[in-house]
C-alpha cells in the first residue's frame, strides 16, 4: 500500500458530544507534530487516545499536512 510521505499531524480534544463534529464549549484543540512518518504519528496518537480512553467525548485522528480538516484548525 503506497502510503503518503508526511508530515502528519495528531488533532482532536474532547467534542461537545459523540457525533465529533465540533469541539465542547471552551475546548481547544490539540494539535501534536508535525511527524515525519506515519509511525510516528501513530505513536503519539496512541499515546493521546490513551490518555482519555475513558472519556467517550475525547477523539484524536492522524491528518496528512494539507488535509482540509487540519486547515480549518489553524483558521
Amino acid at each position: 500500500m503506497d502510503r503518503y510521505d508526511g508530515p502528519y499531524w495528531v488533532v482532536g480534544g474532547e467534542y461537545a458530544d459523540t457525533g465529533f463534529t465540533r469541539l465542547a464549549k471552551g475546548a481547544k484543540a490539540e494539535r501534536l507534530g508535525p511527524f515525519p512518518t506515519y509511525e510516528r504519528a501513530y505513536a503519539a496518537w496512541q499515546k493521546a487516545s490513551w490518555r482519555h480512553v475513558d472519556q467517550c467525548n475525547w477523539r484524536f485522528r492522524i491528518l496528512e499536512a494539507g488535509a482540509p480538516e487540519l486547515e480549518k484548525l489553524a483558521a
